[in-house]
């Protein structure tokens, strides 16, 4: 999740910096436009779609920072569950010592876990911070502000079901930006050039097969992320039943507190598991339909 925090945030400043580089080549353009050569209609409409490209990059990047900052805090949820665990543990082991039960060692690894532990959580809440500095900044408001993130959206089943490959790359190759552009490079060739036109419609067919590869690629992306959340889900059925057995025993008095905790703590580790799993897919659904729609 830490890699991929990280991952987002890179992509969006690097789209933010060629978006100011576009604004500054479209300042130029509109100098040339008045005191220098005007551009050709087929130039003009390259440039509107390198703008449009960036400007779609950047609401991309966006987008990506709300699955990366739930992630975070799916597992944060998670780590704090555990440090209640451990820090039990902790109390456990050195009444354990002061009864001659256990020695320094065994209370010193289970400081240690709860240290760690502790650690792990203040890594990951920056991370969490980071990303939340970086929307506000995008969103006009001051770096720090204290914003509230609305809830990732549901899972759109019926989309999902219904994705077909084959009519996407059709649909999607039309609206293409780079595609557009190489088709675009192909068209304002003379037709004396025979060459220069050769090499061009080359181009713009290395350019499609490239596309078909990737949204090749992103779709089998999103029918294994689909697999592992069907899958996960129903690990959770599973953790689930046992977690109903666990806590009526210890509504029974059948096992202590620990006990309960220890146990419990896989049905909340696949809890996580699936949120995850959840906004991973809906983080791949997005991707293909950002390809379909242009990048």
């Amino acid at each position: 999740t830490r890699n991929m925090a990280n991952g987002v945030i890179s992509s969006l400043e690097n789209s933010i910096a060629s978006m100011a580089a576009q604004e500054a080549m479209q300042g130029s353009l509109s100098g040339m436009g008045s005191g220098g050569s005007s551009l050709s209609t087929q130039e003009y409409a390259t440039y509107k779609w390198q703008f449009k490209q960036v400007e779609d990059q950047i609401v991309m990047g966006a987008q990506g920072l709300f699955p990366a900052y739930y992630q975070i805090e799916y597992n944060l949820e998670q780590l704090e569950a555990n440090r209640s665990l451990l820090e039990t543990s902790q109390k456990m082991a050195e009444l354990r010592s002061k009864l001659g039960m256990a020695t320094a060692l065994d209370v010193a690894e289970a400081s240690e876990s709860v240290i760690s532990l502790n650690n792990t959580i203040l890594s990951l809440t920056n991370q969490q911070n980071k990303l939340k500095q970086e929307l506000c900044k995008m969103l006009g408001r001051d770096y720090n502000e204290n914003i509230t993130l609305g809830e990732l959206p549901e899972l759109d089943w019926t989309y999902i079901v219904g994705m077909n490959l084959e009519k996407n790359k059709v649909t999607g190759s039309k609206n293409n930006y780079a595609l557009s552009i190489k088709q675009n490079e192909v068209n304002q060739i003379g037709p004396g050039s025979t060459t220069n036109s050769q090499v061009a419609r080359n181009d713009f067919e290395n350019e499609k097969q490239t596309y078909y590869s990737k949204l090749d690629q992103q779709y089998q992306t999103v029918q294994e992320k689909k697999a592992e959340l069907e899958t996960e889900t129903r690990k959770l059925e599973i953790e689930k039943t046992k977690a109903l057995s666990i806590e009526k025993k210890f509504e029974l008095g059948m096992i202590s507190k620990f006990e309960y905790q220890s146990q419990i703590q896989n049905y909340i580790n696949q809890e996580t598991t699936v949120k995850t799993a959840k906004s991973t897919l809906g983080d791949a659904v997005n991707s293909y339909r950002w390809m379909l729609n242009g990048l």
